[in-house]
């Protein structure tokens, strides 16, 4: 049974080797492209990320601020009920919580940005072997392909054409038919004369 996919030929060590470069160089040129894609996403959902975080404690900043001027101003002013005043503290309260969650959060962020820096930095090291990977998988498929040619399709193209020339050099012969060959073949059913004395009168 066949497979499904086309497999290496193993029967001739040039083809081996002109198919492993090439494969090599596949490789060399798809895989780059899709850790620059795959870097990219990342570093643009970072940048994202962080951005929203910053803008979510600042935000959070401004209004702790805005809630503890509101309650130093009814403090002073005294004019405000006690009901007022335990709003706008349960308010502060909050939105300090929320300050220091964004906090933390922006914390944990960094970590993760730390880790994806890591992999980042692994992966262009591995960028940085396809040059050589690159330079190996030519070589192959170059000397693969050469040595192949040089050493096995030359003399066969040489068989080939010298068969050729061989088969366009011989003559066809011709068939040559007796008349009596030809006659025989026209009339299978007539029988040839039988020589002998007249027939005898009575």
């Amino acid at each position: 049974m066949q497979p499904p996919f086309p497999t290496i030929p193993t029967d001739n060590l040039y083809k081996f080797l002109a198919i492993s470069g090439l494969v090599i160089l596949l490789i060399c040129s798809i895989y780059p492209a899709l850790i620059t894609a795959r870097v990219s996403t990342s570093a643009a959902e970072v940048v994202a990320t962080r951005k929203l975080l910053d803008y979510q404690a600042e935000t959070l900043k401004e209004e702790v601020a805005r809630i503890e001027s509101d309650l130093a101003q009814a403090k002073k002013a005294k004019l405000v009920t006690n009901e007022r005043l335990d709003a706008l503290e349960e308010r502060n309260e909050r939105a300090r919580a929320g300050l220091e969650d964004a906090k933390r959060r922006i914390i944990d962020f960094e970590k993760q940005a730390k880790v994806a820096l890591a992999e980042g930095n692994a992966l262009k090291a591995q960028m940085d072997l396809m040059m050589p990977a690159t330079v190996i998988g030519g070589g192959l498929f170059g000397l693969g392909f050469f040595l192949w040619y040089v050493n096995v399709q030359r003399h066969a193209d040489t068989i080939i054409r010298n068969q050729a020339k061989a088969s366009e050099a011989t003559p066809i012969p011709a068939v040559v038919k007796s008349p009596a060959t030809s006659d025989a073949t026209k009339n299978p059913k007539v029988a040839p004369e039988v020589s002998g004395g007249a027939p005898s009168g009575k």
